[in-house]
């Protein structure tokens, strides 16, 4: 990406522009009390934003879970949308699991979402499953798509 991103761990106070960043991003957004759920009670929960001159443009949200790395929630601002963000806060991800030696990153998205389909199969991820009736708003089934992550200096298989 072309900008000066910056990083950083989401703060209770980015949870406003989180939740407003959800509701342009998605049909069923988190509301603000889930958020505040992770940050303060979920001791699993990993969530960094992205800033462009201290404007939130995206973020993600990830559980860092014993054997892997499963992303919650992966947004860009639809302004910012193709201009690599998406795909530079997958990278961290990959990043965060090769460094705690999670050997795979596992996530659900909606079958209609084929834009985020393709974004994550070209950054490696495979199709292993489908949770039939997954979204409660409108009952919309989900894929699960998985990513194996080189640890250890191999990838476990």
């Amino acid at each position: 990406m072309a900008y000066e991103i910056q990083y950083r761990p989401m703060r209770l106070s980015d949870i406003y522009w989180i939740t407003e960043l959800d509701r342009l991003s998605f049909p069923d957004p988190w509301p603000a009390s889930a958020f505040q759920n992770e940050l303060l009670h979920n001791q699993q929960a990993y969530y960094v934003v992205a800033l462009l001159k201290n404007q939130l443009i995206g973020y993600y949200g990830c559980w860092i879970k014993p054997d892997e790395i499963h992303i919650t929630n992966l947004a860009v601002h639809p302004y910012y949308r193709g201009l690599g963000l998406g795909t530079e806060l997958i990278k961290q991800i990959f990043t965060l699991a090769s460094m705690l030696n999670k050997p795979s990153v596992i996530l659900e998205v909606r079958v209609s979402n084929l834009g985020a389909q393709k974004l994550y199969y070209r950054m490696g991820f495979m199709q292993e499953g489908r949770r039939v009736g997954y979204y409660l708003n409108d009952g919309e089934d989900a894929l699960i798509m998985r990513r194996k992550i080189a640890v250890a200096n191999k990838v476990v298989s």
